[in-house]
């Protein structure tokens, strides 16, 4: 079993998380040539690993610059690590941050110029109680990531999956649909909604359906949102609508 499959279209490799190899942790396989894809090794295999975000880092932390690193969040532990994986041969966890108030590290995204992380917590808002949660990160330093104050939204919907373009982020959030929000004052540990597509708007509970991801990295400029209970949607954002903003996305 395998719960996601993660690609770093850059170096060509294939992270498998959630999975009974590597103890849950990121499962490496090299794709450069796809048609023999070779298992490299264990990137984590210490903790569970719910999803991950692998890329090679362009960040504000000089340290690691032109590295191959994934986020990975890891389940119920409640955190996230950050794991040098440019040898692959000794991959090094460089931090792991643990968050107050949190129920299930699920997900989460850079910022476009990797400096904040956004944190999606899927069962904080069942557990706890609050409304909608979104937790932020101050990423400059990677061995010590700082913890913000989170953005607290007006539903009451569990955030699933986030994902960032340009000046937003495409939040899909269970019965709440698709939330965008702007996140330009993130460095102030602000966001704003700014527009939505409410695909349960009838409901705004802390349950487990809807809204399951929203993935906007269409050439067209679509958005594409899966939901769990009433199918896929066709989205076409009116990018001047977005409380009057005409800025590129």
């Amino acid at each position: 079993n395998t719960h996601n499959i993660v690609v770093n279209e850059t170096t060509k490799m294939v992270y498998l998380v959630g999975s009974r190899s590597c103890k849950g942790g990121l499962h490496m396989v090299d794709f450069r040539d796809p048609l023999q894809p070779k298992f490299v090794g264990c990137g984590t295999n210490a903790n569970y690993v719910h999803d991950a975000l692998c890329l090679v880092y362009k960040g504000p932390d000089t340290t690691y610059n032109g590295h191959e690193l994934c986020l990975t969040f890891n389940g119920e532990q409640s955190s996230f690590s950050v794991v040098d994986l440019n040898d692959k041969a000794m991959p090094k966890v460089i931090s792991t941050t643990r968050y107050e108030g949190g129920v299930y590290s699920h997900q989460g995204w850079f910022t476009e110029d990797q400096a904040y992380l956004l944190l999606q917590d899927e069962l904080d808002e069942q557990r706890n109680g609050n409304a909608t949660r979104t937790y932020l990160f101050n990423m400059t330093d990677l061995d010590k990531p700082v913890i913000m104050p989170a953005y607290t939204a007006q539903t009451k919907s569990i955030d699933h999956n986030v994902y960032i373009l340009g000046n937003y982020a495409y939040q899909a959030s269970y019965t709440a649909g698709m939330r965008v929000l702007d996140v330009r004052d993130v460095a102030a540990g602000k966001l704003s909604e700014v527009g939505y597509f409410d695909t349960s708007p009838n409901a705004d509970g802390a349950d487990l359906r809807g809204a399951w991801t929203a993935f906007p990295y269409f050439k067209s400029g679509l958005v594409i949102m899966q939901t769990t209970d009433s199918g896929m949607y066709i989205l076409s954002p009116q990018r001047a609508a977005l409380v009057g903003d005409v800025s590129p996305p």
